[in-house]
């Protein structure tokens, strides 16, 4: 496997995995939620921050996917960021290569 420009070579370090739209059905949630279901029927190990502004009619697969993934521990933020400058700090954390 190649490694991508800017990604860990740290093979202890779990993939880090990162949602930074609106949570709006168009950006297609019910996708990203479904791999990261995947993966976690097949045990792997990975953390995930899920950034992005949240309206007051946002999917259902948000609050189902908070539900189980922070019972596993694998929420590292979950939610609005305020500042532009917050934003890229937490995907910087979830994806090294974004600073």
């Amino acid at each position: 496997m190649i490694p991508l420009p800017g990604a860990s070579t740290d093979e202890a370090r779990p993939l880090h995995i990162a949602w930074n739209h609106r949570w709006e059905h168009d950006k297609a949630p019910d996708v990203f939620f479904a791999a990261l279901d995947d993966l976690v029927k097949s045990k792997l190990e990975f953390k995930v921050t899920v950034l992005g502004q949240r309206f007051s009619q946002s999917p259902p697969e948000f609050d189902s996917a908070f539900k189980t993934l922070s019972s596993l521990g694998a929420v590292v933020h979950w939610g609005y960021a305020p500042t532009k400058m917050e934003v890229r700090r937490r995907a910087a954390i979830a994806c090294p290569a974004f600073e």
